[in-house]
């Protein structure tokens, strides 16, 4: 399973979070992990 879940810069992270715990119960996951950006979308370099 992957996600790009940006839970804390979307208006409906709220709703991705919950698809994600509910697909990952469906499909019996032992575990997430979540990798995270190299950047945010606002990152300068």
């Amino acid at each position: 399973m992957r996600f790009d879940l940006h839970y804390d810069t979307v208006s409906d992270g709220d709703r991705r979070l919950k698809e994600l715990m509910k697909a990952a119960k469906e499909k019996g996951a032992d575990f997430i992990l979540n990798l995270g950006d190299i950047c945010h979308l606002n990152c300068k370099p």
